[in-house]
């Protein structure tokens, strides 16, 4: 089985994986895949735009609306899709389970990093820079709140509606953040300002060194704060006339070192050299902010380990006096094994723009001829916006329609073709190839038929 956090990355490729019972953690954009969740929630951005300012900000609010209209579109649903049928289909061919088809994702979302009602936190600011001190106010806190809720609701209903094919939503994690997030009640101002203490599960920019601190103070405790600001300049911006010189009209990203975020850690390495505690004190520990501190993540294990109970056959011990059991019946797959195949009406609607004129309707059948899928209608397939086909399958048919060269473009698990140019393995089988029609004369230039096959059962 793999586990996805947003927060959890592993450089191991998933054909890696080793026999389970053993499980895999990784993060939804690792293993050579694109990261499909910060590419649109902009977590980093979104933190340093509208809270830190550390290196060259953007404008928070714009930061925040293009956040929520990219995960509200479709193409990045569809992305999360792809992405997961691609997890999927790497875990079973690594046959780690047995059979294949018992190979489970279990994907979980954020968790919101505010305390979003307290009032006395409105004029607290967690600016890295003396001349930059953005409000924490409540509605500040509760927009990017939101954000995480409106995110974790995707992530949740993709994985719901590919619940058939093993994936599973891990929930029920967030709640152990209350009273543990940042701008907790009944605080003072001090430690608001400065929360290092081990009762907030976030890291912060001040947080204690973490070759020696720990996950910092007892409680509410702001002693062994640690300020990098002046650190990092030491080793960044080391003419301590041009560290004076720094103001809101001489910002430090008019310096190369902060023009952005991977400039400045490029720039920090380069500067740091071999020494692995300043490595770790600045790099490791301004790469850290507003991530879960190690205790923080116990909730997480103990979702996913709730989850994977819920959703796998208990094993249990050995009897001391065994007996032979009889050879379980295989179960018998929901299709005809073989060759399947679907036919497709594409429709082009003269009306609208290029950009989502394309639609079609499909029905799919197994090797029996059997109905096992269909669209239930026309259903947009436009670049950017393509169809996503859930059938009796163990995975998804992506669809997506292209104008420039008139062609229809297809994916399922590993396979990729279009309907003029068949998929072949290396000793040149057709795995998957494409009858086309022609434009129906009687619709006018609306409508074309293509007749689908491939073996999903290759070896």
């Amino acid at each position: 089985m793999i586990r996805l956090s947003a927060f959890l990355f592993a450089s191991a490729a998933i054909s890696e994986i080793l026999a389970i019972g053993d499980s895999y953690t990784a993060g939804i954009g690792s293993n050579g895949l694109p990261d499909r969740i910060e590419g649109s929630f902009d977590c980093s951005r979104a933190v340093n735009d509208c809270i830190l300012r550390a290196w060259l900000p953007g404008d928070c609010d714009q930061r925040l609306t293009g956040i929520g209209n990219k995960i509200n579109d479709q193409p990045f649903k569809n992305q999360l899709i792809q992405t997961l049928v691609q997890v999927i289909a790497a875990g079973r061919q690594a046959k780690g389970a047995n059979p294949p088809e018992a190979f489970q994702v279990y994907i979980a979302g954020y968790v919101g990093f505010w305390n979003h009602d307290n009032p006395a936190c409105d004029d607290v600011s967690f600016g890295y820079w003396w001349f930059s001190k953005p409000k924490l106010t409540r509605d500040l806190r509760k927009r990017m709140n939101d954000l995480v809720d409106q995110l974790n609701g995707v992530i949740r209903e993709v994985a719901a509606s590919m619940d058939h094919l093993g994936v599973f939503y891990v929930d029920g994690f967030q709640s152990a953040y209350d009273t543990h997030r940042f701008c907790e009640p009944p605080d003072g101002p001090d430690y608001l300002a400065e929360p290092i203490g081990k009762k907030t599960w976030f890291w912060h920019h001040l947080s204690p060194n973490l070759v020696g601190g720990g996950e910092g103070p007892d409680g509410t405790s702001t002693a062994g704060l640690d300020n990098r600001t002046q650190e990092i300049l030491d080793y960044l911006m080391p003419d301590k006339a041009q560290q004076a010189a720094i103001s809101e009209s001489n910002p430090p990203w008019n310096s190369d070192a902060f023009k952005s975020e991977d400039a400045f850690y490029s720039a920090l390495a380069a500067a740091i050299g071999n020494d692995t505690d300043v490595h770790v004190n600045l790099d490791e520990g301004t790469r850290r902010i507003f991530h879960p501190k190690g205790s923080a993540y116990t909730p997480y294990a103990d979702a996913f380990l709730a989850a994977i109970r819920a959703n796998r056959d208990p094993v249990n011990a050995a009897s001391p006096t065994p007996t032979a059991s009889p050879t379980p019946s295989p179960t018998a797959a929901p299709y005809a094994t073989g060759t399947c195949s679907f036919h497709l009406d594409e429709y082009e609607a003269p009306c609208l723009s290029d950009a989502n004129n394309l639609s079609a309707d499909i029905v799919l059948k197994d090797n029996a001829g059997t109905e096992i899928g269909n669209t239930g209608g026309n259903k947009g397939i436009n670049a950017g916006s393509s169809l996503s086909l859930s059938s009796k399958l163990p995975s998804q048919l992506v669809v997506t329609g292209e104008h420039q060269g008139d062609y229809v473009q297809f994916t399922y698990g590993d396979l990729s073709w279009t309907n003029g140019k068949p998929k072949k393995d290396d000793g040149g089988a057709t795995l998957a190839y494409c009858n086309s029609g022609g434009w129906d004369p009687k619709e006018g230039p609306t409508i074309l038929g293509i007749t689908k096959l491939w073996d999903l059962f290759r070896k």
